[in-house]
């Protein structure tokens, strides 16, 4: 195996991210999805295992890793254990769709494992990651603005396909404005890392800022908040000042954001929808605060709890979640699976916080952000972004 090839096949992966839903495998049952970037993603993780053996070994293996990627293995296996422990539960399909989340799980902790060791063994294979995440995030807000114009009501897709009906947002081909948002903003965290000329990124920043802006996406705008409160606290105050400026400005000149920040106490808004996602999630997660119902039962444990009917076409795409990826670890891992997670992302953050990294206060500040979005969106089990952190946390965790 070439680090050639690993290379190529990096670049694949990072650059089918923004294909979103058009690279869905067709043919398969509704509830099973399985993408472009999964096979991609398994065939980096066995090409780059061969690989790393063979350099590892020539080396005579390497230094003490850092507990983070440790705690991620550990988290998989006790996710799998609680699986196998909740499995009397499920019929044979619905064990085999469970498993193959938890399958879905471990290439990521594999890929961010593989990241971490290949920076230290032959970095040459990384060194466009960056620059790459990035520009598979302008990607993705191209085909935003696109989509905008073609397509900017998704009601159609409601009833039909399952999808919101989000009109005039930027969903992108992901087909949903908070999912898209939050990876923008990462893109734009990461954009100080990258290097290069100034111009670039500036260019970069402004389109993936409007991108941000024309989500409507209060998650994502959160999330920027966020980014941009850290960053301006620890490095540059004057941007504080310069970010509510602009808020205050886009508050007060377009009427839709008013709309959106207002309509969040409107019993009719989404935002309630989420209160409803936590009960439920709190409700399931009282049935076992120990193992949980197994990752990623959840789909046909909310079934049995008559929250809905996995079979109606509206819970397709959000079935197997719910609005808070804390919510989702600690119904299908139990409290020791919360724990474990926690100090997982906890650790992983310190390590980036160590990195002697260009950028490193961003991505920080962009992992913080994202976490603490995740408490209204299932963000960080959301398979683009899952790639996106394992590849963040393998560049910059030390």
């Amino acid at each position: 195996m070439s680090a050639k090839l690993l290379k190529l096949l990096l670049f694949l992966l990072i650059f089918s991210l923004p294909l979103g839903q058009f690279g869905r495998v067709p043919g398969l049952d509704p509830t099973i999805g399985i993408y472009l970037q999964d096979l991609l993603l398994g065939l980096f993780c066995v090409v780059a295992g061969v690989y790393l053996a063979k350099q590892v070994g020539a080396m005579g293996g390497i230094r003490a890793v850092s507990l983070a990627p440790v705690l991620g293995v550990a988290f998989v296996l006790w996710a799998l254990a609680c699986l196998a422990l909740g499995a009397s539960a499920l019929s044979g399909l619905e064990l085999l769709v469970s498993f193959s989340y938890w399958g879905r799980l471990s290439l990521f902790v594999v890929l961010f494992v593989e990241i971490y060791i290949l920076r230290k063994v032959s970095p040459g294979v990384l060194t466009r990651l960056p620059l790459w995440l990035v520009l598979s995030g302008a990607i993705l807000a191209a085909a935003g603005f696109v989509q905008l114009v073609v397509f900017p009501d998704f009601g159609m897709l409601d009833k039909a396909l399952g999808w919101d009906p989000h009109y005039f947002r930027l969903n992108s081909t992901f087909f949903d404005p908070n999912f898209t948002g939050a990876y923008l903003v990462l893109c734009l965290g990461l954009i100080g890392g990258i290097g290069g000329r100034r111009a670039i990124g500036a260019i970069l920043g402004a389109i993936l800022l409007i991108a941000i802006f024309l989500t409507f996406s209060r998650s994502a705008w959160l999330m920027l908040a966020v980014v941009a409160f850290i960053y301006s606290l620890l490095k540059a105050r004057w941007l504080l000042l310069i970010s509510l400026v602009v808020a205050f400005w886009a508050y007060f000149s377009v009427p839709r954001v008013q709309t959106r920040l207002v309509g969040i106490t409107d019993p009719a808004d989404s935002a309630q929808f989420r209160l409803v996602s936590w009960q439920q999630g709190l409700q399931l997660s009282s049935k076992s605060f120990l193992t949980g119902v197994g990752f990623n039962a959840l789909r046909y444990a909310k079934n049995t709890s008559e929250f809905y009917d996995y079979r109606d076409s509206q819970g397709v795409h959000s079935g197997a979640g719910f609005d808070s990826s804390l919510l989702v670890v600690l119904a299908t891992t139990g409290i020791p699976g919360l724990l474990i997670f926690s100090l997982f992302y906890l650790v992983s953050l310190a390590g980036v916080v160590r990195s002697t990294r260009k950028g490193k206060l961003l991505i920080a500040a962009s992992l913080v952000a994202l976490l603490i979005e995740s408490n209204f969106i299932n963000s960080l089990f959301y398979a683009p972004l899952m790639v996106f952190e394992a590849s963040l946390l393998g560049l910059f965790v030390d």
